[in-house]
């Protein structure tokens, strides 16, 4: 298990930055800065919180997630690599890959003028070997202030090239599913997997009234989250990036993910930055990918 106190001697930064153990003996690491808080989870490299001062939450949490090895996290942002959804041969291997099913290292910690950043490392190794036969070397990137910033550096370090689709899953919370608009996705594709995997044209704005889980191709635009009953506006700005999942499970779905409150759906949506579906990623040997996504609230 890992040392907690040996971090928080090595890493610790005073009135900013505290790691600890949280829910199921899970370490993780508490920043606080003017403007904002935030929590993230050293397995899975999971940012589980980000909320600015006074403010409600920005990223939903399941309240029925499970804290433990082996079980990822609900919410907040989990970090789907090497592959989004199911395995594309073998449905025996853990969906969204096995990233966030790791205990992942802390490299560093800095406190910068007006915000905080921290760097989280996973390297491959025998385990990760037997599900996905490539070496690899990730740095995950988590800066909290005014804005939360995340960036996922991939580094192919073996000698063959990487095919990867990836994710930042992000789970925002809104005040009432019925009542936000999505935006920035207008005259995009989208394979509605809802629908067999209908591939479709998006027509105006999303609104939602049902499960929603569609795959955004070609598109590298800032989307926004108009929260009509907290009032505010969320926007996502990516990198890296060429696809956009928008979901819901909506109320059939919820009541069979044990994971999930039978209600929840009504107070949280995903707008995700991916690579995913036919936006596959190819790496060749020492080369790399980045993936990144600012979240502003106004």
């Amino acid at each position: 298990m890992i040392d907690v106190q040996a971090l928080q001697d090595r890493f610790g930064i005073a009135g900013h930055l505290a790691i600890k153990e949280g829910n199921g003996g899970l370490p993780v690491v508490e920043i606080q800065t003017k403007q904002a808080t935030a929590t993230v989870c050293l397995y899975g490299a999971h940012v589980m919180q980000y909320v600015h001062r006074g403010g409600k939450p920005v990223l939903w949490m399941s309240s029925y997630s499970y804290h433990e090895i082996g079980k990822p996290l609900r919410g907040g942002i989990p970090v789907c690599w090497p592959w989004f959804s199911a395995h594309p041969t073998d449905p025996a291997k853990p969906i969204h890959g096995f990233a966030r099913l790791r205990m992942w290292t802390m490299l560093s910690a800095s406190l910068l003028d007006d915000a905080v950043e921290i760097r989280l490392g996973l390297v491959s190794d025998e385990r990760t070997r037997m599900m996905w036969p490539h070496d690899f070397q990730i740095q995950y990137t988590v800066i909290v202030g005014r804005t939360l910033r995340t960036e996922l550096l991939i580094m192919n370090t073996g000698t063959s090239e990487m095919v990867c689709t990836d994710a930042l899953h992000t789970y925002f919370t809104v005040g009432s599913i019925r009542d936000i608009v999505v935006s920035g996705l207008d005259g995009i594709d989208y394979i509605d997997k809802m629908d067999n995997g209908v591939r479709k044209r998006q027509e105006g704005d999303i609104t939602l009234d049902r499960e929603t889980d569609r795959i955004y191709l070609g598109t590298r635009r800032p989307h926004t989250i108009d929260d009509k009953k907290f009032r505010r506006k969320i926007s996502i700005e990516k990198s890296g990036s060429n696809s956009t999942v928008v979901w819901n499970p909506w109320i059939e779905k919820a009541k069979k993910i044990p994971d999930f409150g039978d209600k929840e759906y009504e107070t949280m949506v995903c707008v995700e930055t991916t690579n995913a579906a036919e936006d596959a990623v190819t790496i060749p040997p020492a080369g790399s990918h980045r993936l990144g996504s600012t979240i502003t609230v106004e």
